[in-house]
C-alpha cells in the first residue's frame, strides 16, 4: 500500500470479512479509524476485546462512500456472485479511494500446496489469477494500481464510477489463452508434486532401515506401492 498510495490521505479504513481484525491493527495503531465485519462471532468478540470497531454481519453494514480504504484479505473467492457483490462493495468506497484485494492465486499453487488437490479442497466458489483480476476490475471500472500473481490487486475508484455503468458479465477475447495455461500448470504442479513426495517417502525409508526400525520398514513399502 505504501508503494501505491499516499496513506496520510486515508482516515477510514473498512475490513470485509475482517476475521478478530488482525489486518486492520497497524493502521489503529497509526490513528486510523478502522471498523470491520464478519460472520464469526467468536473472533468478532475477541476482536472487540481488544480495542476494534468490529460487527456482526455483511458488506451491508457499511454506509456507501464511506470508506477510504476497503480491505478484502481472502474473502472475494467465497462470494457466490462476485460480479454483483464486487459492485456493492466498491459503493462502499469514496470517490477517488481505494481497495485492496486479495485472494490465493492459481498461478502460485507450488508456493504453498505443491498439490493441486489440496489447493482445491477449499471452499472457495472461484479460482483466480491475476491477469483475470485486472480484467474484472478495470471492467468494473476500477483504475488498478497494482497486482502481482499472488493475486494482491489495488484499484482506485474514480471519481465519477457509476454501477449502472458496469458490465453483468466479464470477459476479454485475451482470456482465451488461460484455459490452457491454468491447465498445464497444474499438470505441471502435480507432476513435481508427486517426485517430491516419492522422494520423501523414500529418504524416510531410508533413515528407517538405518537406525534398524525393522518394524516400519513393510509400512513404507506397502505405502510407497499403494501411491504410486
Amino acid at each position: 500500500l505504501k508503494n501505491c498510495i499516499d496513506l496520510s490521505k486515508l482516515e477510514n479504513i473498512v475490513e470485509i470479512g475482517c476475521g478478530a481484525g488482525g489486518i486492520l491493527v497497524p493502521f489503529k495503531e497509526i490513528g486510523k479509524t478502522v471498523s470491520g465485519c464478519d460472520f464469526d462471532k467468536d473472533y468478532l468478540e475477541y476482536g472487540k476485546q481488544k480495542g476494534l470497531n468490529l460487527i456482526y454481519g455483511s458488506s451491508d453494514q457499511i454506509q456507501n462512500n464511506s470508506a477510504d480504504l476497503v480491505i478484502l484479505s481472502h474473502v472475494m473467492e467465497h462470494l457466490l456472485h462476485p460480479i454483483d457483490e464486487m459492485k456493492a462493495i466498491i459503493g462502499k468506497i469514496k470517490p477517488e479511494k481505494y481497495i485492496l484485494v486479495e485472494v490465493p492465486g492459481i498461478f502460485r499453487i507450488a508456493n504453498a500446496y505443491f498439490n493441486p488437490i489440496l489447493y482445491f479442497l477449499n471452499a472457495h466458489y472461484y479460482y483466480y489469477y491475476y491477469y483475470y483480476l485486472r480484467v474484472f476490475f478495470t471492467q468494473l471500472g476500477l483504475k488498478v494500481l497494482y497486482g502481482d500473481e499472488q493475486c494482491t490487486v489495488i484499484c482506485q475508484k474514480p471519481k465519477d464510477w457509476n454501477s449502472e455503468k458496469t458490465p453483468s458479465i466479464i470477459y476479454d477475447d485475451s482470456l482465451q489463452a488461460y484455459p490452457q495455461k491454468v491447465a498445464n500448470y497444474l499438470i505441471r504442479c502435480k507432476r513435481i508434486d508427486r517426485i517430491l513426495f516419492n522422494a520423501s517417502k523414500l529418504h524416510l525409508h531410508e533413515i528407517a532401515c538405518k537406525f534398524g526400525w525393522k518394524k516400519i520398514r513393510p509400512y513404507f513399502l506397502k505405502k510407497y506401492r499403494y501411491e504410486k
